[in-house]
């Protein structure tokens, strides 16, 4: 996909090395007996499954025959998307990196970069754990319970990995970011299943959120995390380790804007995301599909998309930086159009 591309070759003017799909970890040899667990898992339907394909596929789908079929297609699109966090995040900080590192003591460039690098695959573990906790599915039988198993294990191993990450960066304030984005993430997943269930007076199981209701999930579950993942990149480029998180976080007009960029991108982010992970089902429809009309989402996704790029323009010219973020924002939006 033209998407793909574009993140490729964003990561190569980076000299940033990709993140590793979540199963390609799983395959080391610390998780060596987790690896086999998922294996064992083959054709139980659990939805972990479908998770580790995703994974594997990313890599897979485009670099060698056999795997063009259009489940394959849309699963490498899935996990496509969950790439742009990464290269988004590392592109932003980067565009503002001649402005933050201006007259400060930071000799080290490359140091820099290699710690937001990491900062930026700690932020892809969080949602990655967080998503794996999210396939627990109710056990009616024993390989449903055991997929359940494994991916509380799987998501715990990564938020263990991400937290001795942010020890290792040594920025409080930076700690303080991304555990809120994990609060935000847990209460967008809890928010989408109260909605599910109804009210007392009117329980429901299945019961579809409103546009209002899908656009608070958007915002807790992806925004969040996309808008305090670039403010802690940015924290990383100062030279003061006692940056004052209440500075960063809230008195900028940049900061404003990072978050005005954070929530359109995140929207056109996740209604892609939703869009191809129910393309290889025939007569499927997504969750945005069904709560709405092509229209609204037309609409949807075109006020958002502005909104990135007009966002993007008001920052510091960033060369590469800026000409790839438009270009990814372009794409979200031409490959969903209904």
């Amino acid at each position: 996909s033209t998407l793909r591309a574009i993140l490729s070759e964003a990561e190569c003017r980076l000299q940033s090395p990709p993140a590793h799909p979540f199963v390609r970890n799983l395959l080391s040899q610390d998780l060596g007996g987790l690896a086999a667990s998922l294996r064992g898992l083959a054709g139980t339907k659990h939805p972990l499954v479908e998770d580790a394909k995703r994974s594997l596929l990313f890599s897979a789908v485009g670099g060698s025959g056999g795997l063009s079929s259009d489940s394959s297609a849309s699963s490498a699109l899935a996990s496509a998307v969950g790439q742009t966090r990464r290269a988004v995040v590392l592109l932003v900080a980067r565009a503002h990196e001649e402005l933050l590192t201006k007259g400060s003591d930071l000799h080290d460039l490359e140091l820099l970069r290699r710690r937001q690098c990491q900062l930026a695959d700690i932020a892809d573990s969080v949602y990655t754990a967080l998503s794996i906790h999210s396939r627990v599915v109710p056990p009616t039988n024993s390989d449903l319970a055991k997929g359940n198993a494994l991916a509380a294990l799987a998501g715990d191993y990564l938020l263990a990995s991400a937290s001795l990450g942010l020890a290792e960066l040594d920025r409080p304030p930076v700690v303080k970011l991304i555990s809120e984005a994990i609060c935000d993430i847990v209460a967008g997943r809890f928010s989408l299943i109260a909605n599910a269930a109804g009210t007392e007076n009117s329980p429901s199981s299945n019961k579809l959120p409103d546009m209002s209701a899908w656009l608070d999930y958007v915002r807790l579950t992806s925004a969040s995390l996309l808008s305090k993942s670039i403010r802690s990149a940015l924290i990383l480029a100062t030279d003061n380790a006692n940056y004052n998180y209440h500075q960063c976080a809230t008195s900028s007009a940049e900061d404003q804007s990072i978050e005005q960029f954070s929530e359109s991108f995140a929207i056109l982010q996740h209604a892609y995301k939703e869009k191809v992970e129910h393309s290889s089902i025939a007569g499927a429809s997504c969750l945005l599909e069904r709560i709405s009309t092509p229209a609204e989402i037309n609409d949807l996704l075109n006020s958002n998309a502005d909104q990135c790029l007009s966002t993007i323009d008001s920052w510091p010219a960033g060369g590469y930086c800026t000409h790839y973020l438009r270009q990814i924002v372009r794409a979200l939006l031409v490959e969903q159009r209904v």
